[in-house]
């Protein structure tokens, strides 16, 4: 441990005294021989002994009159120490006992300590000086990160502590006080250490952390640079005062020629609040560039706990299999690309991890943007000499620094020298690692290739084309970068983008196990953490820093997880600090571009951005080159325009938070006024609004809030237009007082219709006549037609609803006549279409269709009037069985919809088209239009179009016989149609839970159920389902033989009139009331006549019925005549479900085919 001559007051006496015994030279100590003391202390002496290989070493022992005090310390003292190896820190050998003296055994330096070089500077020249502080504040910075690293505080870092070996490498020495941050022990107000180096968190008795060792290393590095520590007093109370409340003068105040470089660090050091400071002393380093990613454990970060490596495996796979393929001579070189903190640094790691464990020697190392190009390229040469031992490389850096450092003014024999001294460093780099490729396969990891300046890119090409292509070496180069390096050639790239909700819901239950509501709190720690990797990190270190994330197997949460996430969660600390380290790297301007984009809070077009900036074009265009550079911003052009935004939402908080709010409400007006000015504002109406609602101005939030939530609603963006409209509607008050009259009505009826829009689509009548009715009397007031035309076509919608079809009819013929005088013809076809609405629920089919047909005559260059009148068209058709017409018309009403983002009535054409494709037996189509049209009920919140898209699918999914999921989709159909009223769908329901209980052999329940359906249609019966009722309530009374005599003759005679598929529904019942009233023959000529009506029409989903109960009759029948007729309907069967998909084959079993035999026939297809 200690130097020879660390005790200049006279010759040492060979002889000690231990325990009572006096040690002369030659006496064995433990394992070590005696030679002589060598210095002394306040709390042990130093013995010179050497062990048995005749290595010298330094013996520290334990004072006596220290023993009560000192023998916890003592033996703490070696434990912590020993598990450190690093070239900056002391090596301990051993700890051992001698006549009741412990004695730690360690590393002997001959040399002085820093206390004495630092008193020496006085002599040298000043350059020497700045020189020398830069080299003892890297051994230091780097001692320092490792101790830190081990989880250890030193405590009592100071000069004399610091010892310098004869090659002039610091060594950071006596650990007697050092503390673990993770424990409590020995918790006091007690001052340990010395009051001159101790931080305002030591001296105050706080608890501490690593950054009071950096407030302590920051006064050594004052001390070098000026001769003299930055605060002196008498004693404790004084430095108490100093360190807590004065400032320290800067450095270049006493010597003007301080580097500036050195006087930053220094005066961050010694900022008086730990988090203002450097927050590792890796940073030091990568200011000094010295990144500590040049020590062999250097890759590795300072925290120790990690996340699981999830979302990443197979990506993780493909490069070690590159390690695995390298070692059978297969080269390559590889770019891992994304963006900053998706975790590229952590692959790296965990391929340091792989090659160690096959023990590959590694060629490691991170770029930092602090690095001049040519000192990058030197860094890495004297790299690649120290680790293959190559000293002429060495040698050749040296003469290049040298050549570079004394020509300032490069002439052009300079360039010649310098080029020259280059291709000698190129050629003999290549040579050296040509001889250890030649031997064993070589690895580089290099993070952060998109700093690599033009030498360093040159050498590297140079060896992959001289090494890999031409010499086809075993050497594997893995570098990451923020986009792809085009000077890097020949190279195979992996990119890498956020982790999905999924994969942290993964690293979630990889945690905890599978507990309750993990996936409602993955959810939200994806919203906070956008996916990126090391937010994710920091975000659940800070859980395990505060104890709701319990270590453990598996880890356990102290609050519940949906609790949790409904409280939200802080931003980390380390995060805040990270964002303010940011910061402070910035120039003013920098800075500048930086909070302006943080608090406009999304991408912004470079032109805006140079309007809300007021600086110098060039200069502001330059730092937002160069923060896209560093990876803070973020570039992409949208046509001609340049767009910008921050490349880290979360970050971007951050700094908003860290800006005092009087600057940000006064940045909020501004921005807004800006974007108000341009001509696309309309596209910007919510970014606007919020700038106003930000900077207090009620008003003008309100007014473009309102056509925000307008907009949003239009495009179908339901979900984010509610949020919005109830973030809004606080605002009416005060937007009433503050905003003109007529723009206050303007953004009122804007959000009235939406909220009418909500309301009627939510099944809340009396609520949506409100609404309507605010809306007609704000039009009428301000004479806007169109205003009150929707107005009274929403109410017409409701009494619609309502079956009041005369007062709804009466409002919609009003619109009508006033649309003609008016000629407003996008008025005047959207009154057609809810008068054929009118006319379809009334049952008149004819008048529908000539409305609808006016209307499509009518309707000119209006997409979405268009589409309303196909809509109406189609669904004509559809139940005049024109199914190939109607199909067409509904496709191309959809094209329209979709091409307008009309998502409702995108849902409703959607889930129509599903039920003519159904008829035509096209079950993947049918199911394909289903899933889109549940998807875009649910966006919309449209809940009559989610009835029907639930009936629809328990339609197809009864006819395919999968009953559970028949079941399940009709008791949500059901319970939507009852609950809001919704007559048509009620219906729908009513028939399919009749033919259900028919089905599982219920006939009493489908009785009394086909009865709740013929009540429901002397309602209303547009679809002409009331006839079917009755037959299927004749169908349930012969099955109960509740009746004496059928007249099946009138039914048939009634059905005549009805729509085909109406009419073949109840000849399929017919023949079963038939078949069970003993006329055989006369049922099975019904089928016949069924079958032949559905192959006319293209209804092949009837035809596949009557066969297959035709098939089932023949079945119950004795007579031996019929078995031929049998096996061709089994033909039939079999060319008809041939159309059907196989996937659809393979896993559902088909309804009709309920007998044994047919089933085993059905499946065996």
């Amino acid at each position: 441990m200690l130097m020879s001559g660390s005790d200049t007051s006279g010759e040492k006496t060979p002889f000690f005294e231990m325990g009572g015994v006096q040690i002369t030279p030659g006496m064995i100590i433990g394992n070590y021989c005696y030679v002589r003391p060598i210095g002394k202390g306040g709390m042990a002496n130093v013995l010179l002994a050497v062990d048995p290989n005749n290595r010298p070493v330094a013996l520290k022992v334990l004072k006596k009159n220290r023993f009560k005090s000192g023998k916890r310390r003592f033996r703490r003292e070696f434990r912590s120490v020993a598990r450190i190896n690093h070239p900056n820190v002391i090596k301990v050998y051993s700890f051992g006992d001698y006549f009741a003296h412990p004695y730690i055994a360690m590393e002997f330096i001959e040399g002085i300590d820093l206390h004495t070089k630092i008193r020496s500077f006085k002599e040298k020249s000043l350059s020497f000086r700045w020189q020398r502080s830069e080299e003892i504040l890297t051994d230091l910075s780097k001692g320092l990160a490792c101790i830190h690293k081990h989880g250890l505080i030193h405590r009592d870092l100071k000069p004399s502590n610091i010892l310098i070996d004869s090659e002039g490498t610091c060594k950071i020495s006596d650990f007697g006080i050092v503390k673990s941050i993770n424990t409590d022990l020995e918790q006091s107000t007690t001052l340990v250490g010395t009051w001159a180096y101790a931080s305002p968190e030591q001296i105050s008795g706080q608890l501490l952390d690593h950054r009071s060792d950096l407030y302590s290393l920051g006064i050594i590095l004052y001390a070098m640079l000026t001769g003299r520590r930055p605060f002196a007093a008498e004693n404790m109370a004084g430095y108490l005062k100093l360190h807590k409340e004065k400032l320290p003068m800067p450095p270049s105040h006493l010597i003007s020629s301080v580097p500036k470089k050195l006087e930053y660090i220094c005066l961050k050091l010694l900022q008086k609040s730990p988090g203002d400071r450097f927050q590792s002393a890796n940073e030091i380093l990568d200011i000094l560039g010295h990144s500590s990613s040049n020590s062999s454990s250097s890759i590795e970060e300072l925290q120790p706990w990690r996340a699981p490596l999830v979302g990443r495996e197979q990506l993780l796979k493909k490069l070690k299999r590159h390690i695995h393929e390298i070692s059978e001579g297969e080269g390559a070189a590889i770019q891992i690309i994304g963006r900053d903190g998706l975790g590229k640094s952590r692959m790296l790691l965990e391929l340091y991890k792989e090659l160690r464990t096959l023990n590959h020697p590694v060629f490691q190392g991170r770029l930092s943007p602090h690095q001049s190009p040519l000192e990058m390229l030197l860094l890495f040469a004297e790299y690649i000499s120290r680790e293959t031992g190559d000293l002429q490389i060495s040698a050749i850096v040296s003469k290049i620094e040298k050549s570079s450092s004394t020509n300032i003014k490069s002439n052009l024999q300079t360039q010649r020298n310098q080029a020259n001294l280059k291709n000698q460093l190129f050629d003999r780099i290549q040579t050296t690692l040509q001889l250890k490729a030649e031997e064993r396969p070589l690895f580089f990891l290099i993070d952060n290739l998109h700093y690599a300046g033009g030498p360093l890119q040159e050498l590297i090409n140079f060896l992959t084309r001289s090494l890999l292509e031409r010499a086809q070496l075993p050497l594997l180069l893995i570098g990451t970068a923020d986009s792809a390096q085009p000077w890097l050639k020949n190279t195979r790239r992996y990119n890498l983008s956020p982790l999905s909700e999924q994969d942290i819901l993964d690293i979630l239950v990889s945690l905890c196990g599978s507990q309750e509501d993990l996936d409602i709190f993955s959810e939200q720690l994806f919203k906070q953490t956008e996916g990126i990797p090391v937010f994710l990190v920091e975000f659940l270190r800070d859980l395990i820093r505060r104890n709701i994330l319990i270590e453990g197997e598996p880890y356990r949460f102290s609050v519940p997880p949906r609790e949790l996430a409904l409280q939200g969660l802080d931003v980390p600390l380390s995060l805040r600090q990270l964002a303010r380290r940011r910061l402070e790297l910035l120039s003013p301007l920098q800075k500048n571009i930086v909070l302006s984009l943080s608090i406009i809070g999304q991408e912004i077009d470079i032109d805006t951005l140079l309007e809300i900036i007021e600086h110098e074009e060039d200069q502001v265009l330059d730092d937002i080159h160069y923060l896209c550079n560093t990876g803070t911003l973020y570039l992409r052009r949208i046509g001609l325009e340049s767009i910008v935004e921050l490349s880290r939402r979360k970050l971007g908080e951050i700094f908003y938070e860290e800006i005092p709010y009087k600057e940000r409400t006064t940045a909020h007006f501004r921005i807004a006024t800006i974007l108000e000015k341009h001509r696309n504002h309309q596209n910007r109406s919510q970014q606007i609004g919020e700038h106003f609602l930000q900077s207090r101005r009620s008003g003008k939030a309100f007014f473009y809030l309102a056509k925000a939530i307008h907009n949003l609603w239009t495009q179908g963006i339901a979900k984010e237009a509610i949020s919005l409209l109830q973030k809004t509607l606080p605002l009416l008050r005060d937007a009433k007082a503050e905003l003109e009259t007529l723009e206050f009505i303007e953004a009122r009826i804007l959000i009235l219709q939406v909220q009418f829009l909500v309301a009627e689509n939510s099944g809340d009548w009396k609520l949506a006549t409100k609404y309507a009715r605010s809306l007609l009397r704000y039009g009428r007031e301000f004479k806007d037609f169109e205003v009150v035309a929707k107005a009274e076509l929403g109410l017409s919608r409701i009494f619609l609803e309502q079956g009041s079809f005369e007062d709804a009819e009466q409002r919609i013929r009003g619109v009508l006549r006033a649309s003609e005088e008016l000629s407003n013809n996008s008025i005047q076809i959207e009154a057609l279409h809810h008068l054929c609405a009118i006319c379809w629920e009334q049952g008149d089919l004819d008048r529908s269709e000539h409305i609808a047909k006016i209307g499509l005559q009518a309707v000119g260059e209006n997409a979405l009037s268009k589409a309303n009148i196909l809509l109406s068209l189609g669904a004509i058709n559809a139940i005049r069985c024109r199914v190939l017409e109607a199909e067409q018309q509904m496709l191309q009403a959809e094209h329209i919809y979709a091409q307008l983002q009309h998502k409702k009535k995108r849902c409703i054409v959607l889930a129509n088209l599903a039920e003519i494709q159904l008829w035509q037996s096209k079950w993947s189509s049918s199911l394909d239009n289903l899933e889109q049209s549940l998807n875009l009920a649910q966006d919309t919140y449209h809940q009559a179009g989610l009835a029907h898209v639930h009936l629809t699918y328990a339609m197809i999914f009864f006819e395919m016989g999968l009953i559970r999921e028949f079941h399940l989709k009709l008791a949500l159909g059901t319970e939507i149609a009852n609950d809001l009223n919704f007559h048509s769908s009620k219906i729908i329901s009513t028939l399919l839970s009749a033919k259900s209980e028919l089905f599982h052999d219920t006939p009493l329940s489908a009785l009394d159920t086909a009865k709740i359906g013929q009540e429901l249609c002397l309602v209303s019966d547009p679809e002409s389902y009331g006839l079917v009722f009755e037959a299927l309530t004749l169908l349930a009374s012969v099955l109960l033989n509740d009746v004496t005599s059928v007249k099946i003759g009138d039914l048939l005679k009634k059905a005549e009139d009805l729509p085909i598929s109406r009419r073949l529904d109840i000849l399929l019942l017919a023949s079963e009331i038939t078949f069970h009233t003993g006329k055989e023959q006369q049922a099975y000529d019904q089928l016949q006549l069924a079958t032949h009506l559905a192959s006319k029409y293209g209804l092949w989903l009837w035809s596949l019925r009557a066969n297959h109960l035709h098939y089932r009759l023949l079945e119950l029948s004795d007579s031996a005549q019929l078995k031929k007729q049998r096996q061709t309907l089994k033909l039939l069967l079999a060319q008809s479900t041939h159309k059907m998909p196989a996937d659809i084959k393979k896993r559902m079993e088909i309804f009709f085919l309920q007998d044994r035999e047919s089933s085993a026939f059905l499946k065996n297809l």
